[in-house]
């Protein structure tokens, strides 16, 4: 047995000692240490629950539903937020050559839910404004607003797992982009 809001608390302080990094100058580390926590939790669930997962990556929808850390509305917005901050964090770091600006927004991982909502207009208008809102891009926003509109008030997320799932969505955007929906658009930025 494992304490489910322990391992996140965990596997977050490890995303949070590199985003302390990365703020300092540090080389970009943020996803790879996202993707690595979130294959720690995948491991840790499989090892201890037996639990089997079928990935269909011919729908998005699909694919969250079968995300084992996405089991509400909430998580699932969460997690698409956080695939397209990683995408304007990419664009940034290729514009400007230098830590993204963006990067501060995320407040150490320590957004709670109100953050997160006051987080989507801003990254949308910034992402706009670096011609990073291409229609892949509003499809994901759409739905992270239709999963916030579909969520209880107030979120029944800690503050620590709401910052995992959306550290995990920024781990796994190169995946998303590369692999499963957005195939006529492939980027990395």
């Amino acid at each position: 047995p494992y304490s489910h809001r322990l391992l996140v608390k965990f596997l977050l302080n490890g995303i949070r000692q590199v985003y302390n990094e990365e703020i300092e100058g540090g080389t970009k580390r943020i996803s790879r240490k996202s993707l690595d926590a979130f294959a720690a939790f995948l491991f840790i669930k499989v090892a201890t629950e037996g639990m089997s997962m079928e990935i269909n990556s011919g729908n998005l929808e699909a694919f969250l539903e079968n995300l084992p850390l996405l089991d509400s509305p909430e998580a699932k917005g969460l997690f698409l937020l956080g695939i397209l901050t990683q995408k304007l964090l990419d664009k940034q770091a290729t514009v400007r050559g230098s830590s993204p600006p963006f990067l501060k927004k995320l407040s150490g991982f320590k957004l709670n839910e109100r953050c997160f909502r006051r987080l989507m207009p801003e990254l949308r208008d910034k992402m706009e404004a670096y011609g990073a809102f291409g229609s892949f891009e509003r499809e994901l926003f759409d739905l992270a607003s239709k999963y916030f509109a579909q969520a209880k008030k107030p979120w029944g997320l800690s503050l620590e797992e709401m910052n995992f799932v959306f550290a995990v969505g920024m781990g796994i955007k190169n995946r998303i982009y590369s692999k499963h929906f957005n195939e006529k658009e492939v980027s990395h930025d």
